[in-house]
């Protein structure tokens, strides 16, 4: 019998407007804490709004550190969710990335996690891309059907998701995350160790929100204009000076 499918999202906690979590970084540099952490808030919202849609999937949240699952836990309970101990069909659940390395590290393990409980097929997904939609998500499920991989990929060379039926190492270990080549590399080595994957547009090139760069360029592009995200995104802007 197969397992279920199961969907991660690797997530932070933004804390709160008066003491905001160190999320975006990057892109705080440019316009500071606060409205980098609330940018953050809206755009993980958006993802978890668009994963709990998925019927028949295991959805589990992975905070970023185990003293910040209980507060994950009650943010989806004020977006209305209903957090469970472990991963049920159609629900979500709450549990923390392994603090065992870099970000390759931490992905491995979660796959490798999610299969020694029973998936069958596994996508992971972070919270930095607005565009990510529920059925994008169900397509890197039905993709899985047919390959052993997808991927979504990401403006700047990354990957947005990562879709998998089994885990695999190779494709984690000693790559320089945050740059370009981090999609290609990904794909070198799949091809290498023979992984069937699928063709590059199987789902649509996303923005991810990381710099100042990447949020006028998504501000700027007229298709976002009636995204949810799109107010917080230009607020943000609208507080950079230069």
């Amino acid at each position: 019998m197969r397992g279920p499918d199961r969907l991660i999202v690797f997530a932070r906690h933004p804390g709160t407007p008066d003491n905001p979590g160190l999320v975006k970084t990057r892109l705080a540099k440019d316009i500071g804490q606060q409205a980098a952490a609330s940018l953050y808030k809206r755009i993980a919202e958006h993802t978890f709004k668009q994963a709990t849609s998925l019927e028949q999937v295991q959805c589990v949240v992975l905070a970023s550190a185990q003293q910040e699952e209980q507060k994950v836990v009650q943010w989806l309970k004020e977006l209305g969710e209903s957090p469970h101990q472990s991963p049920h069909h159609g629900s979500v659940s709450v549990s923390s990335q392994a603090q065992c390395g870099d970000l390759g590290a931490r992905m491995l393990q979660a796959f490798e996690d999610a299969f020694q409980s029973g998936a069958s097929k596994v996508v992971l997904v972070g919270t930095d891309a607005p565009g990510l939609t529920a059925s994008i998500l169900q397509a890197a499920f039905d993709t899985l059907n047919e390959y052993e991989m997808v991927l979504g990929p990401a403006v700047d060379g990354g990957y947005y998701l990562i879709g998998l039926t089994r885990p695999l190492g190779c494709i984690f270990k000693d790559i320089e995350w945050s740059t370009r080549d981090v999609l290609e590399h990904t794909l070198v080595r799949a091809q290498q160790s023979g992984v069937r994957v699928s063709p590059s547009n199987t789902l649509p090139t996303l923005q991810d929100i990381d710099t100042l760069q990447d949020l006028k360029s998504w501000v700027a592009n007229p298709a976002n204009a009636q995204h949810e995200v799109y107010e917080a995104a230009k607020q943000g802007l609208q507080g950079h000076s230069s």
